[in-house]
């Protein structure tokens, strides 16, 4: 796996989130989209591939997106991000392999860059961070991007998000905070925020500020489900041969799968009929969307 991580930038960045606040300034919390936080795993397992000559087995590693990985040991890379589907309290769930341990990079630095402490940085959400840090305090509260959708795993977020939010509410002198997300995290804040409720969120929260909404999904998702996901997720042509060897871990994913077109609730948001995908033998629309799953 890719290396630990304590860099320069890495640690400025930490120390961001843990320097003595500015009493004067608004704490504002960012909230991630699909594949844009880093992750890190922990496996003593052998069979996933070659190892990376940087990789551990007993710390915690940069799995998403080490390019040492990628370079060095990209089966292990590729099997350490599927996911598998279990039972849990009669619940369908989505979880990492047996015997492999998967958790995003805590705050500013799992989102900075995707590939913390390695040179070159795959970089992300740094330039937008080193700008709102001028004027507010800030903070990241970060997910498994790849089980968003898991049942368990949503619950689990929706009270690390309160407790964190909470806590910044406390520490600001019962200030609200602003959140800004993006992409899926989109969808990730504004469920967080239903389930909580108009009372908390009136008390907590100030503005809410959503930049390309993957709330109601989005019609290049139906690529990724279905064969190209890194052309999507870098926007960009990208040799088939790449795509077909993600795709057997990205097609694992729940977070892909809530990117779907669909409803949010009772509302209609995409044109039921608007084809969404078409195939050498079928046109799929995006009530169709059940059938392609």
């Amino acid at each position: 796996m890719g290396t630990a991580f304590s860099g320069p930038e890495e640690q400025k960045l930490a120390l961001r989130e843990q320097q003595r606040v500015d009493p004067k300034k608004k704490t504002i919390v960012l909230v991630h989209g699909l594949c844009s936080c880093s992750l890190q795993s922990k496996t003593s397992r052998t069979d996933l591939g070659c190892e990376c000559p940087g990789s551990s087995n007993t710390d915690w590693d940069v799995t998403w997106a080490s390019v040492e990985e990628i370079i060095t040991a990209p089966e292990r890379f590729r099997n350490i991000l599927k996911l598998r589907q279990v039972q849990q309290e009669g619940l369908n769930c989505a979880v990492s392999l047996e015997g492999v341990q998967v958790r995003p990079v805590a705050g500013l630095n799992g989102i900075s860059t995707l590939n913390p402490g390695e040179f070159p940085q795959v970089v992300l959400w740094r330039d937008m961070i080193n700008h709102l840090h001028q004027q507010f305090n800030l903070g990241a509260i970060n997910y498994d991007w790849r089980r968003w959708g898991d049942p368990t795993m949503i619950q689990e977020y929706l009270e690390k998000f309160r407790n964190r939010v909470e806590d910044l509410f406390q520490r600001d002198g019962n200030r609200p905070l602003g959140i800004v997300g993006h992409s899926l995290g989109c969808t990730v804040v504004s469920w967080c925020l239903s389930m909580l409720g108009g009372t908390w969120v009136r008390r907590h929260i100030s503005e809410v500020v959503l930049v390309g909404d993957g709330t109601p999904g989005s019609p290049k998702v139906c690529a990724a489900v279905t064969g190209s996901p890194i052309s999507v997720i870098a926007a960009g042509n990208v040799p088939e041969i790449i795509n077909e060897f993600i795709f057997e871990a990205s097609s694992t994913w729940a977070g892909m799968f809530t990117s779907l077109p669909k409803a949010v609730g009772k509302v209609q948001t995409w044109p039921p009929e608007k084809i969404v995908m078409k195939t050498s033998t079928k046109n799929y629309a995006v009530a169709d969307m059940g059938q392609l799953l």
